[in-house]
């Protein structure tokens, strides 16, 4: 059941990624949609399946993007195991959880990227890429995480009712 909804909702949020949420830019970042609906299924304990959905959100962002496929599905398998490593071990705060796994996570992304990127001979400069697409990915990031965590509860609690105590 969890796979099957992972590849629902990362297979939306991918195409959503593409033709809408990647157009809104802040300079030269923006926002990770797929990044955080992965985040909003791993922060939630009750529910299952998280290693497909990191490796469904990598694939899809492999497909769809000119990086090797095996570079998102790198990044966001790294997410979901700071996610999940935050979720289980650290912090029971939800809030303070998606705040810490956001920026973790766009600088994951980012980072692989920029180091893909310099070993394949692109030259970069760690100043702009930090100025021009770390910050202002992270900020948009913020911005929308809180209401795609408050969909991914929702829907986390309609496949796995909270137990009632009687």
């Amino acid at each position: 059941m969890a796979t099957l909804l992972g590849v629902v909702f990362m297979g939306s949020a991918t195409i959503l990624q593409v033709t809408v949420v990647g157009r809104i830019n802040m300079l030269e970042g923006a926002a990770d949609l797929v990044l955080l609906v992965l985040l909003g299924w791993v922060l939630h304990a009750r529910a299952e399946g998280v290693w497909q959905w990191g490796v469904l959100a990598g694939a899809f962002i492999g497909i769809t993007s000119a990086q090797p496929v095996w570079l998102p599905i790198i990044s966001y398998l790294s997410i979901t195991a700071v996610g999940y490593l935050i979720q289980t071990r650290v912090w029971q705060i939800p809030l303070l959880n998606l705040l810490t796994t956001t920026i973790a996570g766009t600088l994951i992304i980012h980072s692989l990227t920029s180091v893909y990127l310099t070993v394949i001979g692109t030259p970069l400069q760690l100043s702009e890429i930090f100025n021009l697409v770390i910050l202002p990915s992270i900020f948009l990031n913020l911005l929308i995480a809180l209401p795609i965590y408050s969909v991914m509860t929702a829907i986390t609690n309609w496949v796995y009712p909270p137990e009632v105590e009687v």
